[in-house]
């Protein structure tokens, strides 16, 4: 769990401190991980899990809760280490939910990590409490 607020105005995915699992190799695991975040600007963020080991298979989904929608929008995050291609959380300073779901089969030792990158400009936060929780399952 993040211990203090992350903000970072990098255009490049960062790793958000605190939400960093360290994995063995030849395992399966499920992790969850819940951002609570905000843009400071409409041009939005972008949000991701990387695995610096090398792995088989990995799958995971995200889905975003906006609240200046009336619904949840997901959509399938297909490549580990690549970020959403789309933009996330376009309101000014609004609070919003980013969920990433998903497993991940190592081949070799190395970190799952949740990252975060502010699109154009401007200043992306996840907040206190946000969380990671990975699970092994084989």
């Amino acid at each position: 769990m993040t211990g203090s607020d992350f903000t970072t105005t990098s255009l490049s995915a960062v790793n958000i401190t605190g939400l960093t699992f360290a994995a063995a190799a030849n395992k399966v695991y499920e992790f969850d991980i819940m951002l609570l975040v905000s843009s400071s600007t409409n041009a939005g963020i972008k949000a991701n899990v990387s695995y610096s080991g090398t792995f088989g298979s990995n799958s995971y989904r995200i889905m975003y809760a906006n609240t200046a929608q009336t619904s949840t929008l997901s959509i399938d995050g297909d490549t580990f280490n690549s970020v959403d291609n789309t933009a996330r959380v376009t309101q000014t300073n609004v609070g919003n939910m980013y969920l990433l779901h998903g497993f991940v089969s190592t081949t070799g030792t190395g970190n799952i990590t949740a990252q975060i990158l502010k699109v154009t400009s401007g200043t992306a936060t996840v907040y206190i409490g946000s969380r990671m929780t990975v699970t092994l399952l084989a």
